[in-house]
């Protein structure tokens, strides 16, 4: 039976035994993974509120913060009215 964290240590644990089999850079971390993932959805047109329900993220400024890749000029507009929505002022 899983428990508190035990399942995403264990995954965590066996995407560093593959990165070391398959000779990858062994840094990477496994959020790697939830990154790269979500940056692809956004760049082919998933919309931030997808990628937000889909990461199960709570605040959709983190979601366009962290996950929309890319120069950051590119989309300090878009967390900084994010932000200004969710009452905290600005990013």
């Amino acid at each position: 039976m899983e428990t508190g964290n035990s399942k995403p240590r264990r995954i965590a644990k066996k995407f560093k035994k593959l990165l070391l089999k398959a000779e990858i850079r062994a840094d990477l971390a496994f959020h790697f993974l939830r990154r790269t993932a979500l940056t692809g959805m956004a760049e082919n047109g998933v919309p931030i509120a997808s990628l937000q329900r889909i990461a199960g993220i709570s605040r959709i400024e983190v979601t366009a913060k962290h996950y929309l890749n890319g120069k950051p000029e590119d989309h300090a507009g878009t967390v900084n009215a994010l932000a200004l929505l969710d009452g905290d002022g600005a990013a």
